[in-house]
């Protein structure tokens, strides 16, 4: 019931088409011994729909965020090192992820993060995101 509320609350704040959870991936995430509170699972549900296909959020996606021994995984490309650059491979892996989410919208995907668009582009160009390119990369070949 939580995983369904949150989603609908992310949904709601980021004026997105609602997202499905796999019976997989719920029972999946039920699984967790959540050794945080409930701002984890959140998170967690955030991170997911930011994640999801257009499957929605199925077991394997669950499996890229929560490890099989508990704790909440670090999301690819952010790795180990230090603070500074952990930090920004997970700005720029989020970044990344809401751009693809929203269709490479600028708009959508700027109010999504909370930013202003001027400086989402600011941040792209930061985390050497270009986004032109990312968009022809991720464009399906006709």
């Amino acid at each position: 019931m939580l995983v369904a509320h949150f989603a609908a609350q992310v949904c709601a704040q980021n004026s997105w088409k609602p997202i499905a959870f796999a019976p997989e991936a719920i029972e999946k995430i039920s699984r967790h011994s959540w050794p945080g509170n409930v701002r984890e699972l959140r998170n967690v549900v955030e991170r997911l729909m930011l994640l999801a296909t257009d499957d929605g959020v199925t077991a394997e996606t669950v499996g890229l965020v929560l490890p099989a021994t508990g704790g909440v995984a670090l999301p690819p490309g952010i790795g180990s090192g230090p603070l500074a650059e952990r930090v920004q491979g997970f700005e720029r892996e989020t970044i990344l992820a809401e751009l693809k989410h929203s269709g490479y919208q600028i708009t959508r995907a700027a109010k999504a993060l909370g930013l202003e668009r001027s400086h989402l582009y600011k941040k792209a160009e930061q985390l050497g995101i270009d986004i032109q390119k990312q968009r022809r990369e991720d464009e399906p070949e006709a």
